[in-house]
């Protein structure tokens, strides 16, 4: 892995992946994280990515909040805060005692297992199953947690929930958009206090933060117009490519 620096970072690669992820996530309300921790894995430190990752997310769901919260759900945000946030610590202190390969290692296999249940194992119409009920949104939050302060990508869990849930499109993007918003500020929280975030994490973050309002833009004026269920697919399978490179490697 390339040590952190401006000398030998790809600024300008990690430029180019940060507005992929978050024109995804402006048209499907999640992803960013997956997209950007797994491609910044490949040649950073697990520990450098994480906080970066999660700098971005925090600034990018504000960003994107801002635009979808009058269709987010506020009864399950709700519900999910406190889980969510007692999961990041328990999360963050596995972060803190753990080695960066194991936790690529588990991210790897983690998003394997994703993407592929999600990719083979939908209905033709795109569902999960039968609906979850709402008592199951507390398990979900506290999961999510943990999950997000030991590998920065927590969201799944809630993702898997409300596509179980009987929500429109626009309803479902904002919720997961609020949700992982508590979810970064709650990480950023329990970060800085275990010193994973440093002057050049935020550094970095700086000059990447034109990379996430260029993606959130587009992807937010691309959601009525693409086909979403196509390009989940695509998404998806792009993430399981990347997770059995990163197995791999």
């Amino acid at each position: 892995m390339l040590e952190v620096g401006f000398s030998s970072t790809p600024l300008l690669l990690m430029a180019i992946i940060t507005i992929f992820a978050y024109l995804v996530k402006g048209v499907l309300g999640f992803g960013e994280g997956l997209i950007t921790i797994s491609l910044f894995l490949l040649f950073l430190d697990a520990k450098f990515v994480l906080p970066l990752a999660l700098l971005l997310a925090l600034i990018g769901g504000l960003y994107q909040l801002f635009h979808f919260r009058k269709n987010v759900d506020r009864a399950t945000v709700g519900t999910m805060i406190i889980p969510l946030v007692s999961g990041v610590v328990v999360g963050t202190y596995l972060l803190n005692i753990l080695d960066s390969e194991i936790i690529m290692l588990f991210f790897a296999v983690f998003l394997i297992v994703y993407s592929g249940k999600l990719l083979f194992f939908q209905k033709k119409d795109g569902s999960l199953q039968k609906k979850m009920k709402k008592v199951v949104a507390v398990p979900v939050g506290l999961i999510s947690g943990i999950i997000d302060g030991l590998i920065g990508t927590g969201g799944v869990p809630i993702i898997l929930y409300l596509n179980r849930q009987e929500i429109s499109k626009l309803v479902f993007r904002a919720t997961c958009v609020a949700s992982f918003v508590i979810l970064a500020i709650s990480r950023t929280v329990t970060y800085s206090y275990a010193g994973l975030i440093n002057a050049e994490v935020i550094r970095i973050t700086v000059y990447l933060i034109p990379g996430v309002v260029v993606g959130s833009f587009l992807g937010i004026k691309l959601h009525n117009v693409i086909n979403e269920v196509l390009f989940r697919k695509i998404v998806l399978l792009a993430l399981l490519v990347i997770g059995i490179l990163l197995l791999i490697k």
